[in-house]
């Protein structure tokens, strides 16, 4: 073969290298991440904006799905259940241990307890707090009894409650000072065990108990 011959096998077989390398280059570019990427469903999901309230809830606002159907998640900030009684049976006992949300109002489990026959302040009042802790004290590590007068009050069951050594706390809350007789539905039944320091102390509560009477 002469030397033309040669030369044009050379670049013949060159042209052709050329030509499968462009061709695999071009192959991989139309195979690349970001290709296949663009193609519809590929990518994922956008999570919601946290700080758009229009799609965002929080979690506890979802709802549970059940068999029959969903409802809504209670929040936490909703207090307790409603309590499993339907209505109050006069003379009808509790027993257990209790959770103080202030001076005159309990809770026992799920049923919310109102003391029968005194009136204690509020916790933004003068004393609520002192009345709160005050009861706290009395009814901590304590078994009580709760006996159902029948009546109820602001979602409240009234009871007369009593520890395990038979100490009705209401009256052991007038005897230290933190709540006051409330003669309309206790007939004066803690009358005795106020002070008169203590009917001044608290004499805003009578007054409040005045307007309030039937």
């Amino acid at each position: 073969m002469d030397g033309d011959g040669a030369s044009a096998v050379i670049l013949f077989f060159a042209l052709g290298g050329i030509i499968l390398l462009v061709a695999k280059v071009a192959g991989a570019s139309m195979r690349s991440p970001g290709r296949r990427a663009a193609r519809p469903g590929r990518f994922p999901k956008r999570p919601p904006v946290r700080d758009d309230p229009a799609i965002w809830r929080e979690p506890r606002d979802f709802p549970h799905r059940t068999r029959r159907g969903t409802r809504p998640v209670p929040s936490p900030d909703a207090g307790p259940r409603p309590h499993p009684l339907p209505h109050p049976i006069a003379g009808r006992e509790l027993r257990g241990r209790v959770r103080v949300i202030d001076g005159d109002t309990i809770i026992m489990g799920r049923v919310r307890l109102r003391l029968w026959g005194i009136d204690a302040p509020e916790l933004d009042e003068p004393w609520g707090q002192e009345a709160k802790l005050a009861m706290i004290d009395i009814c901590k590590g304590r078994v009580i009894t709760a006996v159902l007068t029948g009546e109820t009050t602001y979602a409240r069951y009234v009871a007369r409650c009593y520890r395990d050594d038979d100490e009705d706390i209401a009256g052991e809350l007038v005897r230290r000072g933190l709540a006051l007789d409330w003669p309309v539905f206790s007939g004066g039944a803690f009358a005795r065990l106020e002070s008169p320091e203590l009917r001044r102390k608290l004499r805003y509560i009578r007054a409040k108990q005045a307007k309030s009477a039937p």
